[in-house]
């Protein structure tokens, strides 16, 4: 297939880890300490995107671009996930639809699928990270001694209360950042399925600021318009199909074999119950890692 003019080559996606989050100011095109009113990045300037998130097709979006059928023109990502392959569609020129039943995965694709020029100011990006005496509680209360280290937990307190002075696609931009940046950090692994140290990311809230607001930078940085009218969903794949009208849908479902499945989100559980601040849902008390 030919190549479009919004080919960002070898795509990688800055989801979930930070391999590559020590970016060269450079590659966001203008230094970030002075972007006070960030612009859109022409391909070759867009910070790579790498992702560790379960299932992530990242490896293997070459392969499915190259296996893409002449002529497609849009293209509906049925489980959109990590949304690696539905970028990289959107990056080609092509029309794209994420869906995805998981909260995180649906903001991610707003973020950066759906929004085509919204991005976070200096300014919002500063009272997102700043102190908020007004907010509640919860994860404090609720997750003390695990998945962070002291004084994370408050942090990620404040950080989201701070997120609902937000709206629209910069409200989803701060929670896929705040979602991404508990994911990763120093230590842990990357999902929430283990109460001990070892799953403990090691970040000082301040180091924990400081890859949020990074993040937030590189987000800021991918979000593109390729002339196109996105869109992303949160639905039933049963009841997407019928109303979305695209050239080629590209399923890749949960894992699941004859003798185990991925449960993404008993895996992702933290990152789930954050995106609505538990509203709605009950924390089983005798597990070890508060899942709902």
């Amino acid at each position: 297939m030919e190549m479009f003019a919004t080919d960002l080559e070898r795509l990688a996606f800055l989801l979930e880890a930070d391999a590559a989050l020590a970016v060269d100011p450079d590659e966001l095109g203008t230094d970030a300490a002075e972007q006070k009113a960030p612009e859109e990045q022409p391909p070759e300037k867009r910070p790579k995107y790498i992702t560790n998130y379960i299932g992530s097709k990242q490896k293997l979006v070459d392969w499915i671009w190259r296996n893409t059928p002449d002529g497609v023109s849009s293209v509906l990502d049925a489980f959109s996930g990590s949304a690696v392959v539905v970028y990289m569609y959107k990056s080609k020129g092509l029309r794209v639809f994420a869906n995805d039943r998981l909260r995180y995965s649906h903001h991610a694709a707003k973020a950066i699928i759906e929004n085509s020029s919204t991005r976070l100011s200096e300014a919002e990006i500063a009272k997102l990270l700043s102190d908020n005496p007004k907010a509640k509680t919860f994860v404090h209360d609720n997750f003390k001694g695990i998945f962070f280290a002291k004084g994370v937990h408050s942090l990620i307190d404040s950080i989201r209360a701070n997120c609902d002075d937000l709206s629209g696609y910069k409200k989803d931009i701060a929670l896929f950042a705040l979602g991404k940046t508990c994911m990763s950090g120093k230590g842990g692994f990357g999902h929430f399925s283990s109460s001990t140290d070892y799953g403990k990311r090691q970040d000082t809230p301040e180091e924990f600021r400081k890859r949020l607001k990074a993040n937030i930078e590189r987000i800021n940085a991918l979000i593109f318009d390729n002339g196109k009218e996105n869109k992303a969903y949160r639905e039933d794949i049963n009841n997407i199909l019928p109303k979305v009208k695209a050239d080629l849908a590209y399923f890749g479902p949960p894992y699941a074999t004859e003798f185990s499945t991925t449960n993404y989100e008993k895996a992702y559980h933290f990152i789930e119950g954050l995106m609505t601040y538990w509203d709605g849902l009950t924390i089983k008390a005798n597990t070890k890692v508060k899942n709902y």
